[in-house]
Formats: C-alpha cells, structure tokens, sequence
C-alpha cells in the first residue's frame, strides 16, 4: 500500500517523457471528479424493428387467422328436458353394466362423482366381505415374505481367462 500512495504522489517530472500522464495534475489529484462532470446525451438512440421481429409477427398473425375455433363451427345447444333425460340415460346405461370381479375401479369412481350413491348402494353380502379379508390376508402374507427375503449378493467375482 505504501509503494501504491509512494507511486501515485510522484509528480509528472519524475516519469521518463514517453510515460508522463496525459491528464493534467489537477485533473489527477482529483481523482474520479473528472468522470463525474460528463453529461448523458440529450437524445437516446431507439433501437429500430428488425427484420426479424417483423418476421415473427407476420408468423404470429397468419397463425392467429389460420386457428379454427371448434366452438363457433358447432353449436348444439340442449335444454333443460333434454339434459336431464341424457343424463337418467346415461345414468341407467351405467347402473346396468355387471359388476364382475374388479368391483372398487367400477365403485370408486362413482362414489367421488356422487356421494348419493354410497347411500343408496346396497350393502356389501357376507360372501363379498369374506372375499376382501381373504384377499387382504394373502397380500399381507406376501408382503411378509417380500420382506424376510435375503437380500442378493450383486457382487460378480472378477475370474482371469
């Protein structure tokens, strides 16, 4: 640090002539004040539209008119009876459909759809409760011996041929 404060208060005279400062000492003992006394330019350059942006907006406007609204080609407005008599339809059409071995993926969805049909639906028979804890006792003893298994040695002895 004292070399630096040593270098800098040297005066002009004590530099070769090819390396003597071009500012003047005052300007230099003021250190950054020249710098501050500059003022920005009156007029600020705006930069012009490139080709490029043109470009992009031509590309975005022939898309905009290019896109088909699939809503304003069709219209097929329903009334009230109508809904309603899709919707008992659609309603009988599903009720009737068989309940064959995967019951939850077919109950499931309705129950979150409608509330109303986990209070209406008849209750569960024997037969089908003495199924689910037989079903849930073999997936428990599975996972049990899942569980118990030794785990496999993955090291591959390295043999010289």
């Amino acid at each position: 640090l004292n070399k630096l404060v040593h270098f800098l208060s040297r005066s002009q005279e004590d530099e070769p002539h090819e390396r003597r400062r071009l500012l003047s000492s005052s300007s230099h003992d003021a250190g950054q004040a020249v710098y501050g006394s500059c003022t920005p330019p009156i007029t600020t350059v705006t930069e012009q539209p490139c080709d490029r942006d043109a470009m992009v907006r031509d590309i975005i406007k022939i898309v905009e008119n290019r896109v088909v609204d699939a809503g304003a080609s069709e219209v097929n407005l329903v009334d009230n009876q109508q809904y309603t008599e899709r919707s008992r339809y659609y309603a009988d059409t599903v009720a009737r459909r068989p309940m064959g071995p995967p019951v939850l993926p077919i109950i499931l969805p309705r129950t979150c759809a409608n509330p109303a049909t986990v209070i209406d639906a008849p209750t569960a028979s024997q037969h089908e409760l003495h199924s689910a804890r037989r079903i849930a006792r073999t997936h428990r003893n599975l996972l049990q011996a899942m569980g118990t298994q030794e785990p496999d040695d993955l090291t591959v002895p390295f043999v010289q041929t």
